[in-house]
Formats: structure tokens, C-alpha cells, sequence
């Protein structure tokens, strides 16, 4: 009598339909946990870039425009994708965060020091989402803290400290 060693093709179709059943569920989670992860370092860059430029303005006379180097902030390892920008303009004085790839056009991470157009936004660190997918990131990020994080539906933005 012969016996036969090996899967048949029905076993074998049904292990790759359970490891795309995983795949789809696992790759979307680890894409938003990742993205996730970068926002909070973002977020801990504009921290620093707060106090850079809190402590620039103590030097330097309020109606100086400071540059990133004045700031002296510095990206960590592996940041080289991160784009860091100081803006000055009639809506006030920001530090903007932002990835140039990678899903960089999901939301934005910013620092106002000053913000005559959003006065709420004065020393705030404020997350924007510019897509649903951001919008979550921003939410993750912001918490559901009344206190601590707020939501503000006018502007789709989450205030983060």
C-alpha cells in the first residue's frame, strides 16, 4: 500500500488565507503604531524647541525672526526625513514639525508662541490632522485627559499640553 507525504492543496490554501487574514490585520496596526511613535517624538522635539525659543526671545528683541540654527534644536539618529521649520508671519511665531515622507501629509505637529488669528493656541502645542488618518494619529497622541488634551472640532486640532 503507497502513502502519500505531504499537504494537499486544500490545506495549503488554507494556511495562506489565514496568514493574509493576519497580515491585513497586523500591517495596518504596526503602520499606525510607527506613525504614532514619530508624532510623540515630535512632539518631544517641539518641547525643546519651545524653551529654545523662549529663551531666544530673552536675548534677542521681540521683533527678531529666529532661524532653526538660531534654535539651536537638534534632530536625533535616524530623523534625517524629519522637517523642522521656524515661521514667523502675521498669524504669529510657530514652530512647525513634519515628516517629508512616510505619511508627512497625515497631520502637523506645531509650537505657537504667539498666535494673534488662534489666540487659544498661544503657548500651545497643538496637533492638525490633514486626513482621517491623521486625525486618528492626532487623537492617540492628544488622549481623552479633559483636563490635559483638548479637542477642538472648529479647527480639527488637539491641543497637547
Amino acid at each position: 500500500m503507497k502513502t502519500n507525504k505531504g499537504f494537499t492543496l486544500v490545506e495549503i490554501l488554507v494556511v495562506v488565507l489565514i496568514i493574509g487574514i493576519l497580515s491585513a490585520i497586523a500591517v495596518p496596526q504596526y503602520n499606525r503604531s510607527v506613525k504614532k511613535s514619530r508624532a510623540m517624538q515630535q512632539v518631544i522635539l517641539l518641547k525643546s524647541a519651545r524653551e529654545s525659543l523662549d529663551a531666544f526671545y530673552l536675548v534677542h528683541r521681540e521683533d527678531a525672526t529666529p532661524t532653526r540654527e538660531d534654535l539651536e534644536i537638534e534632530l536625533p539618529p535616524n530623523t534625517d526625513d524629519l522637517d523642522i521649520q521656524v515661521i514667523k508671519n502675521s498669524d504669529g511665531v510657530r514652530v512647525a514639525a513634519r515628516e517629508k515622507k512616510n505619511g508627512g501629509d497625515d497631520f502637523v505637529i506645531r509650537y505657537f508662541r504667539t498666535s494673534p488669528r488662534f489666540p487659544e493656541y498661544t503657548g500651545r502645542i497643538v496637533c492638525t490632522g490633514q486626513n482621517s488618518t491623521g486625525d486618528k494619529i492626532c487623537q492617540d497622541i492628544g488622549g481623552t485627559d479633559g483636563h490635559k488634551y483638548k479637542f477642538i472640532p472648529s479647527q480639527n486640532a488637539w491641543y497637547l499640553n
